[in-house]
């Protein structure tokens, strides 16, 4: 491992870079799925691991569902900030208002 190598120090698998300090948040303990929706917009979101999540977004009077699979870094980013909530803006929500929200697509 190259940091290993500069800094003599290691860190477990799945740790992640942030604002210059290598952490090793909730990704490496989080269970799934979890539920998120985006505060003050339609916007589901079922996490189904640490590389994907299925997003519900309604856009006028239609709902669009979007199936993600984080294969470049900022994708992957997004992911970390939907489970730890990125400064409020990415609120928990129930099994029964993600379905809700799913019936309304109808899948």
């Amino acid at each position: 491992m190259v940091f290993e190598q500069l800094f003599g120090e290691s860190f477990e698998e799945g740790a992640h870079v942030k604002w210059g300090k290598i952490e090793t948040g909730s990704m490496t303990s989080t269970t799934f799925p979890q539920y998120r929706r985006l505060i003050g917009k339609d916007h589901f979101y079922r996490i189904d691991a640490a590389d994907r999540f299925v997003e519900l977004q309604r856009i006028g009077g239609r709902w669009v569902k979007y199936e993600v699979h984080a294969l470049v870094y900022p994708e992957k980013v997004r992911i970390m900030d939907m489970i730890d909530g990125a400064d409020g803006r990415f609120q928990p929500i129930s099994v029964p208002e993600w379905e809700e929200a799913q019936a309304m697509i109808g899948g």
